[in-house]
């Protein structure tokens, strides 16, 4: 139904809710009891190893923005494991589930964009959760 009406990428926005909702849970649990960095360096390869088929099908994107989101995704994972290490994995993943303020912000200066103002209701508002959430 949702293709008919050119909207089929809401469906797959919500599955990516959900399978980065499991992952939360699931990297909460495998956080237990071991090292931040032994858990990132097995996450990254399992998903290398996974990802390698499609990779070797495909011509590689290895341009320099693709690189970046590579690099930059990557110390976003390891520091999420180090966060899980001691923080409660509700409050970690909601924190961490605020980067596309991040996003705004480096669309504002790098490309001059400017926000609506529900974007910046939103930010207010995400801003405003992450105090609650990290105030205890």
């Amino acid at each position: 139904m949702l293709a008919k009406y050119g909207q089929s990428w809401i469906l797959f926005a919500f599955v990516s809710a959900v399978g980065w909702g499991v992952w939360g849970f699931f990297s909460a649990k495998a956080s237990k009891g071991t090292s931040p960095v032994a858990l990132w360096a097995t996450v990254v390869v399992i998903e290398g190893i996974v990802a390698l088929p499609v990779f070797l099908k495909y011509r590689p994107v290895l341009s320099t923005f693709a690189i970046l989101s590579a690099l930059s995704g990557a110390v976003g994972y390891l520091f999420f494991f180090i966060a899980l290490r001691d923080g409660s994995a509700p409050t970690v993943v909601a924190i961490t589930a605020t980067y596309p303020l991040i996003t705004l912000v480096l669309n504002i200066v790098a490309n001059g964009y400017r926000p609506h103002l529900r974007e910046v209701a939103g930010v207010v508002m995400a801003v405003g959760a992450i105090y609650l959430l990290s105030s205890g």
